[in-house]
């Protein structure tokens, strides 16, 4: 079963009631390396990532963990940070061949 609610990563929440565009700053910022993800076109451990528009989820691999946007209905834009397995990390960098990779 997909599900469609944040509450299923079980994530902190950096960010929250944001909007697009401080969510990708925010990632370019403070991420090594980013992917821009189109709506609704990512499951990762059995939840749709749920978007209106393109945005960006950072990957740090040293930290080893994952910025992930997300739309709750009710609430706006959040931005979660989850810990992240080769798994994870695999499927965003699967959706970008030529991703930014900072120095």
């Amino acid at each position: 079963m997909v599900y469609r609610c944040a509450k299923h990563f079980r994530g902190k929440v950096v960010l929250e009631d944001v909007s697009p565009a401080v969510s990708d700053d925010y990632i370019k910022e403070h991420c090594r390396e980013y992917v821009e993800i189109s709506p609704d076109s990512v499951v990762i451990r059995d939840t749709l990532v749920s978007l209106s528009g393109p945005m960006l989820a950072g990957l740090e691999t040293n930290g080893k963990k994952l910025l992930i946007p997300f739309l709750k209905r009710c609430s706006g834009y959040v931005l979660i940070e989850i810990p992240a397995t080769k798994k994870d990390l695999a499927i965003f960098r699967s959706l970008c061949s030529n991703c930014p990779l900072k120095d």
